[in-house]
C-alpha cells in the first residue's frame, strides 16, 4: 500500500487518523483505500470509516461494502512507529 496519512494530536490525547492510499493487488488491479479514525492514549487504534474503491470487476464488491477495523501498535523495539490492524466486514 502506498499513499499517504495525517495524524491530528489533540489536546485530550486522542489522535485523528486520516488515511488516502492506493493498493495494487498480485492481479494487477488498483484499489483506492480512504481510513478515517482514532487512536486512543493507549495506543489502540479504532477506525470508524474505511472504504476501499475499484473499478476492476474482481473487487467491485468492496465500492458497497462496510468495513472497520481495530489495531494497535506493535510492541517491538525495532518497528516503534509500525501498527497492526485487523479489519472485518459486513455486506
Amino acid at each position: 500500500m502506498t499513499g499517504i496519512d495525517y495524524m491530528l494530536y489533540r489536546p485530550d490525547g486522542i489522535d485523528e487518523i486520516n488515511t488516502r492510499a492506493t493498493i495494487e493487488t498480485p492481479d494487477g488491479a488498483y484499489i483506492s483505500v480512504q481510513i478515517t479514525g482514532y487512536v486512543q492514549p493507549d495506543g489502540t487504534m479504532v477506525d470508524s470509516y474505511v472504504r476501499f474503491l475499484s473499478g476492476y470487476e474482481n473487487y467491485k464488491w468492496m465500492n458497497d461494502t462496510v468495513f472497520f477495523g481495530k489495531g494497535g501498535k506493535v510492541l517491538s523495539p525495532d518497528t516503534p512507529d509500525t501498527y497492526e490492524i485487523y479489519y472485518y466486514y459486513y455486506k
